[in-house]
């Protein structure tokens, strides 16, 4: 793969499963891939979610910071991201109670 085929890289997978909340994980490629984690929360008040990314084994570079807030019942939001080649990338509920509803990362 040339260098210019690393600028143009489309996606050819997509992995949905086995993703943990707070876990540091690797874009291992020689490109960036992109990355959606659906949340949800049923307890009224404020939610907020923290991505990092670095190219440190933990990444202390904040990328994201997703706030919501639930008023009654239920609200899911969804944040993406790029994670670069080699990088290393991690998410975690900073303010409130959310869990995971879906994570993909296409390769």
């Amino acid at each position: 793969m040339s260098n210019v085929d690393n600028l143009v890289h489309l996606p050819s997978a997509q992995v949905q499963t086995g993703f943990v909340l707070g876990t540091v994980y690797q874009n291992i490629r020689g490109y960036p891939i992109y990355v959606a984690i659906r949340f949800k929360s049923s307890v009224v008040g404020d939610n907020e979610v923290v991505v990092y990314s670095d190219s440190i084994a933990v990444p202390a570079a904040v990328v994201g910071i997703y706030r919501y807030a639930v008023v009654a019942n239920l609200a899911e939001t969804t944040v993406t991201f790029i994670v670069l080649p080699r990088y290393y990338y991690t998410a975690s509920v900073t303010v409130g109670s959310m869990e995971i509803i879906g994570w993909t990362e296409w390769r």
